[in-house]
């Protein structure tokens, strides 16, 4: 027959080798690499020159020209909502990078686009931005369960730490 200290010993070398063996499923993402990127210039794209072009200009600005241009956009549709603001507007709210870009806003502007526009090409780039706002939705979301997940991984390895200090004190002590 087994003593109950040797069953003890035993349940938590098991305990140990089952959870051990998780310990290697998850390992943590290296921080990711910093880019710098060039200065960009503040230039007004005409209409003629191609929203693509705006789309990509947008995301280089720097955070006091979004901001500005963000309110001028503003108010400018306030005052006449076409559709060539619209877009514009959805555009720096979805891509910017200023503290009042709201992506949920632009996510509704791009769907009015896709909804009313007479340009096949608008729709068509409403319809990109609208699944590039949801995959970065998606990324986010993604990322913020990934953490949980290390935080529950490392608070797991404690436990086990302490069980094996547990365990090494028992047999220490007979």
């Amino acid at each position: 027959m087994m003593s109950r200290r040797q069953g003890l010993s035993i349940g938590l070398v098991l305990i140990a080798l089952i959870t051990g063996g998780c310990t290697k499923l998850y390992t943590e993402l290296p921080p990711p690499p910093v880019v710098v990127a060039p200065e960009p210039v503040l230039v007004f794209i005409p209409e003629s020159e191609g929203i693509l072009d705006y789309f990509y200009g947008i995301q280089h600005w720097q955070l006091e020209d979004v901001n500005s241009h963000l309110s001028e956009l503003e108010k400018a549709y306030a005052t006449q909502p076409d559709e060539a603001l619209r877009l514009r507007l959805a555009i720096v709210l979805g891509f910017g990078r200023c503290a009042e870009c709201k992506p949920a806003r632009a996510m509704n502007l791009f769907k009015e686009v896709r909804d009313t526009a007479d340009d096949g090409a608008s729709v068509v780039l409403a319809d990109l931005c609208i699944d590039l706002l949801e995959a970065r939705s998606s990324i986010a979301a993604t990322n913020k369960q990934l953490v949980k997940e290390q935080q529950i991984v490392k608070e797991l390895q404690q436990k086990l730490n302490a069980l094996t200090l547990i365990e090494e004190s028992l047999h220490q002590r007979e």
